[in-house]
């Protein structure tokens, strides 16, 4: 009788928990949340499974909730309801809903149905404005898309880049006396012997803008590049040089375009002969080349720094082979010598880049400009080179050519700038170390102290005339510092101890110079 008694009291209990709550709904929910009914509720539910914490802790806090966070906790509770529904893997098991825990729902629900509606109200909206984003988003990637493939129509495809570079440099130049020179290109002077430092003129110190290259790069297809590169320099004996063309190359590399197929260039492009030649301006530690490799008339390749034809490029590993068939007349002219000259080069460069190594051979003719009947002079030069740079600072460069070179520059006619006569199997030998250290690499401002030494012999073949007066030997040391990561200060003292000059003339005042050049590479 007393367990009969007991069932109707629940049932009326239960019956009556939807009609206590709605009454409940409309006064002041209390601010001592432990102490409300809805509390003891919840905290039933969730020991049964069905709801999350509160902000997804594992416990209901005691401390204050508004209506709006229980509500938050009854919303959860319908979510919960809906996974079973669903038959969601993840919600807890249907067994756990008895009659009890339904009626328990229901009355929260009522309860709460003013802040569940606004709970739905603003995650509708939340909703809304997530697939408006979502929307926003793929429209954007779609004119994006767009953009690329109409920039790839008109300017390139795949990974194209269009890049700007170059470089200016800009000199103060101070000679040892007033007779000394104003600009440091390995011309000789028009009115006096060479002077073995590549100076000229009469003015004993000056300004002047040795170089200003602009350089453009890019991709036209995954498989076709493009370059081409203007040059205005300063004062060439004493007049203002015009803008050049020192680069216009197409490169072709079949395949994918990557670097296991070979690569096929045409055009105008850097001469491929050893590793100071092609070496830009703005990466040189002296503030000129060696002699014996350098682009002017005084030495091996006059003019020659770039030169027109086609070359074809192919790396294995850390090895390269480069072979290269080109007028041999430089940027200057087209083909004057009645052939194509042949360049050779196998290199090899290390993985962490302190070493470098190079053997290049050149069979061609020098140019020929002089009065007819032409003349075949032949230019066959072997080359070899080494390159360390140490992780610690220090670093040393050696190069050496040697060969065949059938010319002895201004000395055959010393009236005359350029030899127009053959010097028939004369044999040239030409070398130079570099050798420094740099201090911080890695800092804000790294700085680098630097020496050289360059020789270059225009004849060794032993005959009578072919003495010291035939040869060049230049010492320079000087200092460098990066300003910022565009710009560098770099001071080079350079000085003759043999001045090449005609046999039958007496040598020439050894002069020396000192050169304050400000570079920016961009």
């Amino acid at each position: 009788m007393k367990k009969f008694k007991a069932v109707l009291w629940l049932c009326a209990c239960v019956l009556a928990l939807p009609m206590w709550a709605q009454q409940t709904a409309s006064q002041q929910f209390p601010d001592n949340a432990a102490n409300h009914w809805a509390y003891a509720a919840i905290a039933d539910l969730a020991d049964r499974g069905l709801v999350k914490g509160y902000k997804d802790s594992k416990a209901i806090p005691m401390s204050d909730l508004s209506r709006i966070e229980f509500a938050s906790l009854v919303n959860r509770v319908l979510e919960t309801l809906d996974a079973i529904a669903s038959k969601d893997k993840s919600a807890p098991s249907a067994k756990t809903l008895t009659q009890d825990t339904l009626n328990q729902i229901q009355a929260l629900k009522d309860a709460f149905e003013e802040q569940l509606k606004q709970i739905q109200t603003d995650l509708k909206k939340a909703q809304d404005d997530i697939e408006a984003l979502r929307s926003d988003v793929v429209d954007a990637k779609e004119m994006a898309n767009k953009a690329i493939k109409s920039a790839d129509s008109a300017y390139g495809a795949g990974n194209r880049k269009f890049a700007i570079g170059g470089y200016i440099q800009t000199r103060y130049l101070m000679v040892g006396d007033n007779s000394g020179a104003n600009f440091p290109n390995g011309a000789p002077p028009s009115s006096s012997s060479y002077n073995g430092t590549y100076m000229q003129g009469t003015n004993g110190e000056s300004f002047v803008i040795r170089r200003s290259r602009l350089k453009f790069t890019g991709s036209l297809t995954p498989n076709t590049k493009y370059a081409a590169q203007i040059d205005a320099s300063g004062l060439t004996n004493g007049t203002n040089q015009a803008v050049t063309v020192r680069e216009g190359n197409l490169t072709f590399t079949p395949g994918d375009g990557s670097a296991k197929y070979p690569s096929f260039t045409v055009g105008l492009f850097a001469n491929p002969f050893g590793y100071m030649l092609p070496l830009s301006g703005a990466n040189t530690y002296s503030t000129e080349k060696p002699l014996a490799f350098n682009e002017t008339s005084a030495g091996l390749f006059a003019s020659q720094d770039y030169d027109r034809g086609l070359q074809v490029a192919y790396s294995q590993g850390q090895m390269k082979y480069v072979a290269a068939f080109v007028n041999g007349s430089g940027v200057g002219t087209n083909d004057t010598d009645r052939r194509v000259d042949e360049i050779l080069r196998i290199s090899y460069q290390s993985v962490d880049k302190t070493l470098g190594l190079g053997v290049s051979f050149y069979n061609g003719n020098i140019s020929f400009s002089g009065a007819l009947p032409y003349v075949p002079r032949k230019k066959q030069l072997f080359g070899i080179d080494a390159q360390y740079n140490s992780p610690q600072g220090a670093f040393i460069l050696a190069e050496l050519v040697a060969g065949t070179f059938e010319q002895r520059t201004y000395f055959d006619q010393p009236t005359l700038k350029l030899s127009t006569s053959a010097a028939p199997d004369n044999k040239v030998l030409g070398y130079y170390v570099q050798a420094g250290y740099t201090f911080d690499q890695k800092g804000a401002h790294p700085w680098t102290i630097a020496m050289s030494y360059d020789v270059f012999r225009r004849s060794t073949d032993g005959e009578a005339d072919s003495g010291s007066s035939w040869d060049d030997v230049n010492f320079g040391i000087g200092a460098a510092i990066n300003l910022d990561s565009a710009s560098r200060l770099k001071l080079w003292y350079i000085s003759p101890s043999k001045v090449a000059h005609p046999p039958a003339q007496p040598s020439p005042k050894k002069i020396s110079m000192i050169t304050l050049e400000y570079q920016v590479k961009f």
